[in-house]
């Protein structure tokens, strides 16, 4: 019998111990045996040496011992909060998340947000997501002690990137069901919102005075609010494959800039392609169509699959709906069989209130662009992740002709 005894330091050492098994003697051994034995070595060798490169690849964390979590009335460290019991589901959301850092799990999972088709579940390593987790903790200035309010739901990338920050950089977490209108932002240092939940804290006047950074993603925001102000907004650009924003820019600016080693290029097709060494991503191809002004920053036009080909002419819907929405105008444009130009564009509107004022709005657009025809829905179909349904939109149109009327 054989006893391998490995160490594994800087130099690899294996120890061995023949013995038979009706004798404890030691035993004189042929080549044959020899060479069995250094088979047998190699292969420790290599078990061992594997080990060592996962153990260097996925990191280990500790939850940094400034970092703490308030919710139920008081403050947690990360190992009370995952012990509690009888919680809404929204905290146990969080929970899930707190033990991926606590347990030295290797993988985490996300949903995509389906912006072209059905969701799907993607999974990141441990290295990848505290990469992204630190490059925003860097490109912000976040430090230990720094407070952030969550208001986003865990279960998504934002709401699960904003927990692992927290237990990376040492943030004080307020926990806050979510919910269109946040609160208690007086003592908040970063407030990652969706564009939704923004525009609503404008409304009910709960972001004045508020001293720290805005962080905006999930959803394009519209024109009326895409204006420079006195606080510091942000809107970043980033996907479920991404593990959250790769890049940013300032609310009013259209510039994005890149976060942490991102760097981009421009497709044969014309659209985004990112790499990012410290997320392990290498070209990652985009339908996202941009005017690339640098290697590490773009503006962003439009989405490739929701191009509307009129007569070889590709309109982008988005560039010319922030075009209506500076206007006053909240609509949508999709697109309608044309047995001339294969395609016309399509307004969609939620309001019969709306026709007059979009129909001065128009003007503003070039003639190629500017919807003949409209239809009104009264609540918009909506993706997985809240956005709207664009497919489904444009199938809707397809099959109820009888519901367009002209402008």
């Amino acid at each position: 019998m054989v006893t391998v005894t490995p160490s594994t330091g800087f130099s690899v050492f294996a120890f061995f111990t023949i013995t038979h098994t009706n004798s404890s003697s030691i035993l004189p051994y042929s080549a044959l045996l020899e060479k069995q034995m250094m088979a047998y070595i190699n292969s420790v060798l290599i078990v061992i040496i594997i080990a060592q490169q996962e153990t260097k690849t996925i990191p280990k964390m500790t939850v940094h011992r400034k970092t703490k979590f308030f919710c139920l009335n008081q403050w947690h460290s990360a190992s009370e909060l995952i012990d509690l019991e009888g919680i809404p589901l929204w905290i146990s959301d969080v929970q899930k998340v707190v033990r991926f850092c606590l347990y030295n799990e290797k993988h985490f999972a996300f949903s995509t947000s389906g912006s072209t088709g059905k969701s799907k579940v993607l999974e990141h390593s441990r290295s990848t997501l505290f990469a992204s987790a630190q490059a925003t903790i860097d490109y912000f200035d976040l430090k230990p002690g720094n407070t952030a309010l969550l208001c986003l739901p865990a279960k998504f990338t934002g709401g699960a990137m904003m927990i692992i920050r927290a237990c990376l950089g040492g943030i004080q977490l307020v926990l806050e069901e979510p919910n269109l209108a946040p609160s208690g932002l007086n003592h908040i240092d970063f407030l990652p919102l969706t564009p939704a939940q923004y525009i609503t804290s404008i409304e009910k006047g709960t972001l004045e005075g508020f001293k720290g950074v805005v962080l905006l993603g999930g959803s394009p925001i519209s024109a009326v609010y895409d204006v420079p102000t006195e606080q510091e907004v942000f809107i970043g650009y980033g996907m479920t494959e991404t593990a959250s924003h790769v890049a940013v820019r300032r609310l009013g600016d259209k510039v994005y800039e890149s976060v942490g080693e991102t760097s981009f290029r421009i497709t044969d097709q014309g659209c985004l392609a990112i790499s990012a060494p410290h997320l392990s991503i290498t070209d990652l191809e985009t339908n996202d169509i941009v005017q690339l002004m640098g290697p590490r920053s773009f503006q962003f036009i439009g989405r490739a699959d929701f191009v509307i080909n009129s007569g070889g002419i590709k309109i982008h819907p988005e560039e010319w709906e922030r075009i209506l929405s500076e206007h006053g105008i909240e609509a949508l444009i999709s697109s309608n069989a044309d047995p001339k130009f294969g395609e016309q564009t399509v307004l969609v509107l939620t309001s019969t209130d709306q026709v007059t004022p979009t129909q001065e709005a128009l003007s503003f657009l070039p003639k190629i662009v500017r919807p003949k025809k409209a239809v009104i829905l009264d609540n918009l179909p909506l993706n997985f992740a809240g956005k709207p349904d664009r497919i489904g939109i444009k199938e809707f149109i397809l099959s109820h002709q009888d519901l367009l009327f002209q402008l």
